[in-house]
């Protein structure tokens, strides 16, 4: 099915971040709403930060997703939704409170090359009227548009299917063309504090810029710009996230890191 190019229906969201930006790497296929949202199937919804991190400040627009429908989700249905939703069926608990639990569907979603700061004013979802506005977040650098994976619950239901001798020959396959290109390996670790999710952390660095680059036992290749959150309820948007090696070398290069 190709991508939409056209939308009935204009709409701002604000989500905190990393909220907005785990929508916009692919990481969900829901938000978790306590209302339902009346917008037509279809509609671009652009994303806008309502506290700020290191690279967007309050206000930025972020990027956009289409919006698939609004679900109402049983307690039931959040158990098996919540990791799509990028979030742990606690911690969604301790936001609804209680309330009823609308899922507003990802259907597709793009975000900025560099988030739009200092844009919106103001709460709550609404109407984007302003069509001055609306002409210059369409003229704003983009990544192509891409269909949600939910990362986030993929990598929760990772099962280990190697030993730590074979994961440790599998990330030399990418650390040795990046430290061949004039990146420093600072530290290695392996990591499996969130079982069954077992991966090894690669923390490099080249001139100003330092990474830290996780190869996971299933192939899950990711790569965070310093070091990431150790909350794994909150995880931040990474720079490369695929599987397999040559995606992820290919990917390396795109990002001028090769």
């Amino acid at each position: 099915m190709p991508f939409p190019t056209t939308f009935p229906e204009e709409w701002f969201m604000p989500i905190e971040e990393p909220y907005g930006m785990q929508i916009l790497t692919g990481w969900k296929r829901y938000e978790i709403r306590t209302q339902e949202l009346h917008a037509a199937e279809g509609a671009r919804i652009w994303v806008y930060a309502t506290a700020g991190s290191r690279e967007s400040g309050k206000g930025a627009v972020l990027g956009f997703f289409v919006f698939g429908g609004a679900f109402p989700f049983t307690e039931e249905e959040l158990h098996w939704k919540a990791g799509e939703a990028a979030a742990t069926v606690e911690r969604l608990n301790r936001y609804l409170r209680g309330r009823p639990a609308w899922g507003l569907k990802v259907r597709y979603y793009r975000r900025f090359k560099h988030p739009l700061n200092g844009t919106i004013s103001g709460q709550g979802i609404r109407h984007l009227t302003n069509q001055t506005l609306l002409a210059r977040l369409k003229k704003q650098p983009m990544f192509k548009m891409r269909r949600p994976q939910a990362r986030w619950a993929m990598v929760q239901h990772t099962k280990k299917t190697v030993s730590w001798p074979d994961l440790t020959v599998a990330t030399e396959g990418l650390l040795q063309p990046l430290l061949a290109a004039g990146w420093t390996l600072r530290k290695q670790a392996q990591d499996d504090r969130y079982p069954p999710y077992c991966f090894i952390s690669n923390f490099i660095s080249r001139g100003g810029l330092r990474l830290e680059l996780e190869r996971a036992d299933d192939g899950t290749v990711t790569v965070w710009r310093n070091v990431r959150s150790a909350n794994p309820d909150n995880p931040p948007p990474p720079l490369v996230t695929t599987i397999g090696d040559e995606k992820a070398l290919r990917a390396f290069k795109r990002n001028g890191w090769l």
